[in-house]
């Protein structure tokens, strides 16, 4: 039953992946957990995602545009790697996720009407700004996706650019994530088989999740990113309050 629901919310995680560029991680934690080890659950997310993200980056290879994401993804991987050290010394961080939490609804719920008329400038300090946000974010808190998605979009000429460019980083962060989750001896033989069956189901929400991105309008990509944005704080918000917790 285990195999058959993290099978079923891959599949999902997939999907949503695929259609707003971010997103996996955050399907597969508010589930995964209440099944595994939450150790366990931070492990297999990756490590099905890890092809999905690969095969997104392939997907859109043509319009990845790498200048955009190498700048922001230095300084994510170097605020990341510090945020991790620091996340051991600081004891309970449920206050602080929960205002992480409050302020990426309301972050949400601005943009969200607001995405056609406001834009970030790709330049040096908006990149080094946001790539320095999303790493203490996903250092912290393991929610750096909205950070480099926002900016992505933000930057990005098209959805597909979006897409490319947010998959290209995403494959890079994945990549990092699982060869020191491997050198940390945290990928157990158990968790094999609930990372192949999860992959493989990713892949399988990758292809209607294609289907749905060829005709789904720029604006209503949009909307949807910020929707996920949205509620993904608001499981931040619930997790940080106790309510939302998996034993």
């Amino acid at each position: 039953m285990i195999t058959f629901l993290i099978i079923a919310t891959a599949f999902v995680a997939g999907f949503v992946q695929s259609v707003t560029g971010f997103g996996c991680n955050v399907v597969m934690m508010a589930v995964l957990p209440f099944l595994i080890t939450v150790t366990e659950a931070a492990v297999v997310s990756d490590l099905c995602a890890i092809a999905l993200v690969y095969a997104l980056t392939w997907t859109y290879r043509i319009s990845v545009d790498w200048r955009k994401v190498a700048l922001p993804a230095v300084f994510y991987f170097i605020f990341g790697a510090a945020s991790i050290r620091l996340s051991a010394s600081l004891g309970n961080l449920k206050p602080l996720e929960g205002l992480l939490g409050f302020f990426l609804f309301i972050f949400a719920i601005i943009m969200g009407p607001l995405s056609d008329k406001i834009h970030l400038k790709g330049n040096v300090p908006a990149a080094v700004g946001c790539g320095t946000i999303s790493g203490i974010m996903g250092g912290l808190f393991s929610m750096g996706g909205p950070g480099m998605a926002f900016y992505n979009l933000s930057v990005a000429e098209s959805k597909e650019e979006y897409l490319g460019n947010s998959s290209f980083f995403l494959a890079l962060a994945a990549t990092e994530n699982n060869a020191l989750r491997i050198a940390a001896g945290l990928v157990t033989e158990k968790m094999l088989p609930w990372a192949l069956g999860g992959a493989i189901a990713m892949l399988l929400g990758k292809v209607l999740g294609d289907r749905v991105v060829r005709i789904m309008p720029v604006n209503t990509l949009k909307k949807s990113v910020y929707g996920l944005m949205g509620l993904s704080g608001v499981i931040t918000l619930l997790k940080s309050a106790g309510i939302f917790a998996a034993g």
